[in-house]
């Protein structure tokens, strides 16, 4: 295929407006959509195209036509989504869909009824910021757990925002475009940011009881005096969720063979004398 070139594939059918396009597991999805007021069921539509054939498949029917202007994030093998409803209803709704059972399966609700939000995933964890409800644009973002099932809060968006659209790039979490009415540097804005990472059971690095610095393709960490007098389990995460190393220890200071790794961001958890701590291993 010639780069930097357009080329077109088979069409959708029927035509629609207001959809998502989802990509997961190297597959592309089409979900939900708004019709011209002849085809209704394009509200419930998900279909995955086939890149090798060059069609579109229909898959099981969304579980509602509530997903215009809701959050569409691919994590973990699987699509999920978070509030929509459409400018005058906004709903609370979440769910996630599993492309290997071709079915979806409903999650605890979003923290208040949202449309126009968006989100991105790191690993594990969906960040979704932003949105319209109760007549006004929001700045709140929360953090989904996909495993915990559980949202918390995290750091706002600087201004409200609504119909922005929000990706993940290595560790950072970009939000571009949006709309706000008192706001029109808004719709040509582009935030970033490198969100707080793991569970908020774990101590914030601040708090926590100990150093580790990558050099040499070794991992040196230090414990301070009084954080286990036992075995330590410490294991390093990258930004995906995946192991990259793990030894257990009995000692106060010890290293850890990594070898040659990425740069960027990866997390180091420490486990020992009933304590969970983490940090964040920069590497350049």
């Amino acid at each position: 295929m010639e780069l930097d070139t357009w080329t077109e594939a088979a069409v959708l059918v029927p035509p629609r407006a207001i959809h998502y396009a989802v990509s997961v597991n190297d597959k592309l999805y089409s979900l939900a959509g708004q019709s011209n007021g002849t085809n209704q069921n394009v509200e419930y539509l998900c279909q995955v195209y086939d890149k090798t054939t060059d069609t579109w498949i229909t898959k099981n029917k969304l579980p509602d036509r509530n997903f215009w202007y809701g959050a569409h994030v691919a994590a973990e093998g699987k699509i999920y989504r978070f509030g929509g409803g459409g400018y005058a209803a906004p709903v609370a709704t979440a769910g996630s869909y599993d492309p290997e059972s071709d079915t979806w399966s409903s999650l605890p609700s979003y923290p208040t009824t949202i449309h126009g939000v968006s989100g991105a995933a790191i690993g594990d964890k969906i960040f979704l910021a932003g949105g319209y409800t109760a007549g006004n644009a929001v700045s709140d973002m929360w953090m989904y757990d996909t495993k915990l099932q559980t949202y918390s809060p995290s750091v706002p968006l600087p201004v409200s925002r609504s119909y922005h659209f929000m990706v993940a790039i290595d560790s950072m979490i970009y939000c571009i475009g949006g709309n706000n009415s008192a706001d029109a540097k808004i719709g040509v804005s582009i935030l970033r940011i490198r969100p707080p990472f793991g569970a908020t059971s774990v101590e914030e690095e601040v708090k926590s009881e100990f150093s580790a610095v990558y050099s040499g393709q070794r991992l040196l960490v230090r414990l301070l005096e009084g954080f286990s007098e036992g075995a330590v389990h410490a294991e390093l995460y990258d930004l995906l969720g995946r192991s990259v190393s793990k030894t257990q220890v009995s000692a106060s200071h010890f290293e850890m063979q990594i070898g040659a790794i990425r740069s960027g961001v990866y997390q180091l958890i420490l486990q020992a004398g009933g304590k969970t701590l983490a940090k964040k291993v920069f590497v350049e």
